[in-house]
C-alpha cells in the first residue's frame, strides 16, 4: 500500500510542475521515496505550500529542504512538524532562510532542535525579512538558545507570531522572553512552566504587562515565584487591559503576596482565570482574596487547591459569593477547611445565582457541615458539580447528602464515609451494581 501511495505521489510529481499545495502523509514521508520528491520539488517554481508531518527528515533531507528554500521563489509556507530534526546541518537550513524572500510561515514543532540550531535560526532571522509566524514550541532548547530567539525577535520588525512553549526554556530564557514582552508584541502567549524563573524575572513581567497590548494569557506554573514576585505581577495587572489568564500554580505565594495581588485585582475588568494551587496561601490570604471576589466583575475561575487555608479563610470565601455576580468555578479541594465554612457555603448558596462547580474534595468537613449545606444545595438552581470526596463524612450525613442529591437531577454530587475500609466496602458495592444511585461517585 505504502509503495502504491509513493508512485502514485511521483508519478503525478512527473507529469506536472505547476502543483502550488503538497501535504506528505506519514506514509509517504517514512518511504524510500522522500528523497526522490524532493529532488522533484527542486524543479518545482509554483510550490507554495509544502507540509510533512511524522516524517523522519534525516540530516540529508535537511539539506535538500534548504537547497529547495535556496532556489524556490514561490515557497510561503513551510511545516515540518514532527519530523525528528535536529541540530545537524541547521546551520544549512537557516542560511537558506536568511536568504529566502516568500517564506511567512514556519513550523518546526516537536522536533529535536537545540541550542546551536536555535542559535543559527535566530541569526537567519536577524536578516530575514519574510516570516511572520515561526513556531518552534516542542523541541529542546534551552537558554542559550531562547536568547537568540528573543535577540531575533528585537531586531526582525516583520515577526508577528513565535511559540517558544513546551521547550526547558530555564531562567536565562524566562528572563529573555520576559524582556522581550517589555518591548515587542510578538508573544501574545508567555508559556514559562518550570522554568525557575523566580522573583527577579516576575518583576520584569511587571514591567512587560504595564507596556505590552497584545499579552494575554501567561503560564508561570512551577517557577519559584514568592510574595515579591506576585505583588509586581499584581501591580503590573493594574495597568494591563487585555490580560485574561494567569497561571501560578506550584510557586511559593504566601499572605502577604497574594494579599497586594488580590488588592490590585479589585479593579481589574479582564481577568477571568486566576490559578493559585498548590503554594502557601493561608486564613490571611483567603480573607484577602475573598475581598478581592466581593468587588471584582470579571474573575470567572478560581483555583485554590492544595493551599493551607482552614475555616476562618474558607469561611471568608464562601461569604463572599453572596455578593459575587461573576464567580462560575471555584476549587478549594485539599485545604483544610470543615463544617463553619461548609455551613458558610450553604447560606451563600441560597444567594449566588452564578457558581456551577464547586470542588470541596479532601478537606475537613463532617456530617455537621455537610447537612449545613443541605439548604443551599437545594435553593440554587445554578450548581451543576458539587465535589466533596474524602471529607469526614461518616453515614448520616452521607445519606442526607445522598438524598438531596437524588432531589436534583441536574446535580452530579460526589460524596464519601470517612472510614478506609468502609470506602472499599462501599466501592465493592458499586460494583457488584448493589448500589443503584448512579449520582453517588466514590473517589
Amino acid at each position: 500500500m505504502e509503495e502504491t501511495i509513493a508512485n502514485v505521489t511521483l508519478a503525478a510529481f512527473r507529469g506536472s510542475r505547476n502543483i502550488m499545495s503538497l501535504i506528505l502523509n506519514k506514509e509517504i514521508c517514512k518511504s524510500n521515496y522522500m528523497k526522490l520528491i524532493l529532488e522533484i520539488l527542486k524543479k518545482n517554481k509554483k510550490i507554495e505550500y509544502l507540509c510533512m508531518r511524522d516524517a523522519t527528515v534525516d540530516s540529508e533531507n535537511v539539506e535538500a529542504i534548504s537547497e529547495i528554500l535556496g532556489k524556490n521563489k514561490s515557497l510561503k509556507k513551510l511545516r515540518l512538524h514532527s519530523c525528528s530534526i535536529t541540530d545537524e546541518k541547521m546551520h544549512t537550513f537557516a542560511e537558506a532562510l536568511k536568504r529566502h524572500c516568500t517564506l511567512f510561515e514556519l513550523d518546526l514543532s516537536k522536533n529535536k532542535i537545540m541550542n546551536e540550531g536555535a542559535i543559527s535560526i535566530g541569526k537567519a532571522l536577524e536578516f530575514n525579512r519574510t516570516l511572520k509566524f515561526l513556531n518552534l514550541s516542542q523541541n529542546c532548547i534551552q537558554g542559550k538558545g531562547i536568547k537568540a530567539i528573543c535577540r531575533a525577535i528585537q531586531v526582525n520588525k516583520r515577526l508577528e507570531k513565535v511559540d517558544v512553549t513546551g521547550n526547558q526554556i530555564e531562567s536565562e530564557g524566562a528572563e529573555a522572553i520576559a524582556n522581550v514582552l517589555k518591548t515587542s508584541e510578538v508573544i501574545g502567549t508567555s508559556n514559562l512552566y518550570n522554568a525557575n524563573a523566580g522573583d527577579r524575572v516576575a518583576k520584569i513581567i511587571d514591567e512587560a504587562l504595564k507596556i505590552n497590548k497584545v499579552i494575554v494569557v501567561a503560564n508561570l506554573e512551577l517557577n519559584a515565584i514568592g510574595d515579591v514576585g506576585a505583588a509586581a505581577i499584581g501591580e503590573g495587572l493594574k495597568l494591563n487591559k487585555k490580560f485574561t489568564a494567569l497561571n501560578l500554580d506550584s510557586n511559593s505565594i504566601r499572605n502577604e503576596g497574594i494579599k497586594i495581588m488580590a488588592k490590585s485585582l479589585k479593579a481589574n475588568k479582564t481577568l477571568r482565570k486566576l490559578y493559585l494551587q498548590n503554594n502557601n496561601i493561608e486564613d490571611k490570604g483567603a480573607k484577602a482574596i475573598a475581598e478581592l471576589l466581593e468587588a471584582n466583575t470579571a474573575l470567572v475561575e478560581l483555583n485554590l487547591h492544595g493551599n493551607q487555608i482552614a475555616d476562618k479563610g474558607g469561611k471568608s470565601i464562601a461569604n463572599s459569593l453572596k455578593l459575587n455576580t461573576m464567580l462560575v468555578h471555584l476549587n478549594l479541594a485539599s485545604n483544610y477547611v470543615g463544617n463553619e465554612t461548609a455551613k458558610a457555603f450553604g447560606q451563600s448558596l441560597t444567594v449566588n445565582a452564578t457558581l456551577t462547580t464547586l470542588d470541596l474534595t479532601k478537606n475537613k468537613i463532617g456530617d455537621e457541615g455537610a447537612i449545613g449545606m443541605c439548604s443551599g444545595i437545594l435553593s440554587n438552581k445554578e450548581l451543576k458539580t458539587l465535589n466533596m470526596l474524602c471529607n469526614e463524612i461518616i453515614e448520616g450525613g452521607r445519606d442526607v447528602l445522598k438524598g438531596v442529591f437524588g432531589g436534583k437531577p441536574d446535580l452530579v454530587g460526589r460524596v464519601t464515609r470517612l472510614a478506609r475500609i468502609e470506602l472499599i466496602l462501599w466501592e465493592l458495592n458499586v460494583l457488584l451494581g448493589v448500589l443503584g444511585l448512579s449520582l453517588i461517585h466514590i473517589c
